[in-house]
């Protein structure tokens, strides 16, 4: 038998119970001089600079180009990482020819790419969004072949009894019992995605981006800053963790809930 979830009031004040926690320490340390002032921002400094910074014109213009890259970034890369691993998944001429290859290339660690890419790319805006789709690339290609294998080979041999043609099987088959993986891959896609974004603008020539704003803030010693910036990356990272969470509900509605 499974454990009672607890009363949705007393996990938010479990959830908290620790950050209430660490900003009273925080604020009595400052208040008491363990903590250097120019380092450590009392957090009354703290959201003071933050809700000057969320009246900003620069904050959202930075956020608005962020989220641009992501979005750019990830459909490409969702695009090519799920027509590839489709083809992994399907086709076993294209897995022994091509899967040797990209087994290995994805054991490479992503920040490692920058260099290349800033040969290859330069060190602008294209690069930036090739670094997010590359980040997305593999999740998807992964989640996508393994969808395909795993589609049972009674169903493939019904569609070859019924003649369907490579459109009608892609429509009625293979993207039908894919789809619980690909949904796991997009979850995993857009957080990678999202990271990549932010590790672009520390990487590659300054623009307009929250990551810049961050390195500026840094500079400047605005602790304030710093902390409101951290604190939109993160709340925004939480929000594409709840929007795969409604699309993994819409999209695979039909199967039981234990099966989820």
């Amino acid at each position: 038998m499974a454990a009672a979830r607890p009363p949705r009031g007393v996990a938010l004040v479990e959830g908290l119970a620790l950050p209430v926690l660490l900003v009273a320490f925080w604020d009595l340390s400052s208040r008491l001089g363990w903590l250097d002032g120019q380092v450590w921002a009392a957090p009354g400094v703290v959201l003071a600079g933050g809700v000057g910074q969320a009246f900003a014109a620069e904050t959202w213009i930075g956020l608005g180009h962020s989220l641009f890259r992501h979005a750019l970034g990830f459909v490409l890369g969702a695009l090519a990482g799920t027509g590839v691993g489709f083809a992994l998944g399907a086709s076993r001429v294209f897995e022994r020819l091509f899967g040797p290859v990209l087994n290995a290339t994805k054991q490479v660690a992503i920040f490692t790419w920058i260099p290349l890419m800033s040969i290859w790319l330069g060190t602008g805006e294209t690069a930036k969004v090739a670094f997010v789709a590359l980040a997305v690339f593999f999740p998807l290609m992964i989640s996508a072949a393994e969808g395909v294998r795993a589609i049972d080979p009674r169903f493939v041999e019904v569609a070859r009894a019924f003649r369907l043609t490579r459109w009608q099987r892609l429509r009625r088959l293979v993207l039908p019992g894919a789809m619980p993986a690909l949904v796991g891959g997009v979850q995993v896609g857009l957080i990678y995605a999202w990271l990549a974004v932010i590790g672009a603008d520390y990487f590659f020539e300054a623009a307009p981006g929250l990551g810049s704003q961050m390195l500026n803030a840094r500079d400047q010693f605005r602790m304030d800053i710093l902390v409101f910036d951290m604190l939109v990356i993160g709340g925004v990272g939480l929000l594409f963790l709840r929007l795969a969470g409604a699309l993994e509900a819409r999209v695979l509605r039909w199967r039981p809930r234990a099966a989820r």
